[in-house]
Order: C-alpha cells, then structure tokens, then sequence
C-alpha cells in the first residue's frame, strides 16, 4: 500500500463507487488489484504454500465479497483496504473450514503460541481458532480487534490502521500490543480445552 500516483484516481473511483456508479468499480479493482495482491503475498510469504488457496485466487475470492457500489460510504483508500482484509480474512477462515470438514486436528503437533511469534496460517485449525478468538475480542474491544485484523490480514501499517480508524498511531501500537497479547493467550486457552 505505497504511495503512489494512482492513490488519488483511487479515491476518486471510490467516491464514485460510494454514489453507485456501477462503471468504477471495475476500474477500482485494476487500480487496486496490484496492492491487493502485494497483501495477499506478504501475508503467504512466511506460509508453506496452502494447497487450495494462492495469492491471485485470495485477490479475487475478497474482491466478490466486497460490497458492491451503492453499499458503502468509502472513506478513502485506507477504508477500502481495511474492508479488503476483513475479505481476506473471511476467504481464509471459509478455506479453513472446508480443509477440515471430516479431519481431525492433530494435537500432537500443537505448540505454545507467544505474541512473539507469528500465527500461521497455514494450519486450517489455526486459522479457526484465531477467526473464533478475534470474534469474541470485538466483543470486548472492538477497536483493539480491528487493529489486529488490519495488521494480521493485511499487514497495514499503525501509521495506516490510524489513518483509517482516526488514531494517533502509539495508541493503534498500544491496542497492538494489548490485543495481540489477549489474542494468543485465547488461542492458547482454546487450545487446551480442545
């Protein structure tokens, strides 16, 4: 999500998308598709590739679950990248779930999680497990749960997740650091009593 000299056409289209024009959002997504698909590759770049999901097949499956023009008040570019990695995240938890319809997770394999270490997601009981703990953060801090999402699914910056959310980016370093310790210790909890 660097700058650069589309950001602004971006923001446009969006505005236009936000008013229902049908037309701008095919040019949104070939604006957007590049940065879209940067998300998508950061995200599986410490993955093992998952067999049924790539970076260009996530871009696509988010971008249909995206509301359509009409449906939402854009608020910029920053917006639409958070939306894209609430998708993503949607994508990931619904390919999840159907590898493990009919497995057993192993528990063997299990290991202690730590706000140190990165999550992987290439572990469809993982994936669940974060996407169960994150819907019960929101229960309790809905800004600290969005926070994470930004950050896990799209790897947006504080400065970025402040830009969206209307915060000074120590307080989304704060809600990080909080939420992502909240977050692991859950998994862990979780994990135990499976």
């Amino acid at each position: 999500m660097n700058s650069n000299p589309n950001e602004s056409e971006l923001s446009i289209l969006l505005q236009r998308c936000a008013a229902g024009d049908k037309a701008a959002e095919g040019e949104v997504y070939a604006i957007a598709y590049h940065d879209l698909k940067k998300m998508a590759r950061l995200f599986f770049s410490s993955e093992t590739r998952m067999a049924s999901l790539q970076p260009s097949m996530l871009v696509n499956e988010a971008y249909l679950r995206m509301p359509k023009p009409g449906e939402i008040n854009w608020q910029g570019r920053k917006h639409f990248f958070a939306i894209a990695a609430r998708a993503m995240r949607r994508v990931l938890v619904d390919a999840a779930r159907t590898r493990m319809a009919g497995k057993r997770p192993d528990p063997s394999h299990r290991e202690e999680l730590t706000p140190n270490m990165a999550i992987s997601f290439a572990d469809p009981d993982l994936v669940l497990i974060v996407d169960q703990a994150l819907t019960r953060f929101t229960a309790t801090d809905p800004r600290a749960a969005q926070v994470i999402e930004m950050k896990y699914f799209s790897n947006m910056t504080f400065d970025e997740i402040g830009s969206v959310l209307g915060l000074n980016p120590r307080t989304v370093k704060r809600d990080w650091d909080d939420g992502k310790a909240w977050l692991f210790a859950e998994i862990n909890r979780t994990r135990e009593q499976a």
